[in-house]
């Protein structure tokens, strides 16, 4: 399979999220940064196409009436700016959302439907929330899915493992076993 029908797809992985452990503790994830940027250096070189996804709330939205869901990730905010640490570049696509989905109120079906993709390759997290609802909706709108393990996590080992399993209808793949799999 050619890399240009494959998309990277860099979820929530903004201040609140990563660095703030709003509104999860995000300690296991910030573990991954230093292979999420690895993954992202490798997908560049291979001129994969590369979006972030992220959370980019209102103040007053709707989720943060769920009692657990507490303000994180405001529009504008510093909270909901990508970590510098993965700071996309400048022909990179950001995806502002928000809901646990990528592709819920977005126009992210829509922008990989311009770029021809059949693939769509998820990192960052948290994986129990926007790794597996955005892998829920790609699979419903007939994407290919991969989920890179090593490069998202949750914020327990139960978790994140209950995610990975709930989510049988993609390839769980590590990342070095994706790039020779894929890559010729």
């Amino acid at each position: 399979m050619k890399t240009k029908k494959m998309a990277v797809l860099v979820l929530d992985m903004n201040n609140d999220h990563v660095l703030n452990d709003n509104p999860f503790n995000s300690e296991r994830l910030r573990t991954k940064i230093p292979k999420i940027s690895a993954f992202l250096k490798k997908a560049r070189s291979l001129e994969m196409p590369i979006v972030y996804v992220t959370d980019a709330h209102r103040s007053n939205d709707w989720v943060f009436s769920v009692k657990s869901m507490k303000p994180h990730a405001i529009d504008g905010t510093y909270g909901a700016e990508i970590i510098n640490q993965l700071k996309p570049e400048s022909d990179e696509y950001i995806v502002k959302k928000r809901r646990f989905s990528g592709f819920y109120g977005t126009d992210l079906d829509l922008y990989l439907g311009e770029l021809g993709i059949s693939r769509v390759v998820l990192v960052g997290g948290p994986t129990h929330v926007s790794v597996r609802y955005t892998a829920v909706d790609a699979y419903q709108l007939r994407y290919k899915v991969s989920v890179i393990k090593d490069c998202t996590d949750s914020p327990t080992e139960e978790l994140y493992k209950s995610a990975l399993n709930d989510m049988f209808f993609t390839e769980r793949i590590e990342s070095e076993s994706f790039f020779a799999k894929y890559i010729p």
